[in-house]
């Protein structure tokens, strides 16, 4: 096959949109297969309200052995880039045995097993390689947020529902995410949302912030590290690493997808430079800041906990409330369930 089409939930269409449900019953001694190549393939949005369309009942153990290539897969209007799948029905389900997006900024893979039995549920093996991650968030609506760098996230997740039923309430699993190479850029409030978070852009509209030039113009990291695990919708992390040239920043607690708020505690360390002028604001005077160069050399850790500050960052993405914390009366980092 070769054109374009638009899926529809119920039946199965050929390149030209028309039923192919006509044709003779596949023999139960041999499974059937479908191979297919489309030019193009659109999933469009559903329309709330809608009445279920008639078609072919089928559950997931019965699906034919499918081999389809999409050149440019759309959901909406959004291009997804080139698919590639080939899944099968087994007496557990619908089991993907492979699924690849391919993209110019971007490579998804994705392995797993659907469910539909009471509840249906997606299991699913993850990894997404992102080349070009300036492009890459441009693309799924956040333009003008982050400058050059690349990521990497592998892991595992389960949602209710198909696979096609995606969706952060139910969302569920455990992730290891990596980045490097990035400069987060000035982000408007609200626009980037959690991305502003995590930038710290927005700490110094809402503190008088002791390391306002670090972040103010934009955060440039060498790395960010974490292992994320996620529960309904809410993900935890205790080991978020945030490495720059300027400062190192860790983090632990929890951003709420469904709520759009995070609970986190923000520990901000300066490096050399930065380091000696705060030691120096201090202490008083370039002569500290002299003294504090060698006990750096000497004393790196202690040196670095005694410049280094914390802040509670709790509310919305959009306007988190922000307090800075005492070195002797540090709230708990946030449990998980």
């Amino acid at each position: 096959m070769n054109g374009v089409v638009t899926y529809r939930p119920a039946g199965t269409y050929d390149a030209t949109g028309a039923s192919a449900r006509n044709g003779s019953e596949p023999s139960k001694a041999q499974p059937a297969r479908v191979s297919a190549l489309f030019r193009q393939l659109t999933i469009p949005a559903r329309t709330p309200g809608a009445a279920p369309t008639d078609g072919v009942n089928m559950t997931a153990a019965d699906f034919p052995t499918l081999d389809v290539t999409v050149e440019d897969f759309r959901l909406q209007e959004r291009s997804l880039g080139r698919l590639e799948a080939v899944a099968h029905g087994a007496p557990q389900g619908l089991v993907i045995d492979s699924l690849q997006l391919t993209h110019p900024d971007s490579v998804f893979r994705m392995s797993g097993l659907w469910r539909d039995g009471a509840p249906s549920e997606t299991r699913a093996e993850l990894n997404l390689s992102v080349l070009d991650a300036s492009r890459f968030l441009a693309r799924f609506g956040y333009p003008d947020t982050l400058k050059r760098g690349s990521a990497e996230i592998s892991g595992n997740a389960t949602w209710v529902g198909s696979p096609a039923d995606f969706a952060f309430d139910t969302l569920a699993g455990e992730l290891d995410f990596k980045a490097k190479g990035g400069q987060f850029l000035r982000i408007n409030p609200g626009a980037g949302k959690l991305l502003g978070v995590l930038s710290l852009q927005s700490l110094p509209r809402r503190l008088n912030f002791d390391f306002r030039d670090i972040f103010n113009q934009g955060y440039a990291f060498d790395d960010i590290s974490a292992t994320l695990r996620i529960a309904r919708g809410v993900v935890y992390s205790d080991d978020f690493r945030m490495r720059g040239p300027a400062a190192k920043v860790n983090m632990s607690g929890m951003a709420d997808l469904n709520q759009e708020a995070v609970q986190l505690r923000v520990k901000v360390i300066p490096k050399l430079s930065e380091g000696v002028a705060v030691a120096g604001a201090l202490l008083g005077g370039p002569l500290a800041g002299v003294g504090a160069l060698a006990a750096q050399k000497l004393l790196r850790d202690p040196f670095e906990e005694a410049i280094s500050r914390e802040y509670m960052v709790t509310g919305a993405w959009q306007a988190p409330d922000v307090k800075k914390l005492t070195k002797t009366k540090a709230e708990a980092p946030v449990s998980e369930p």
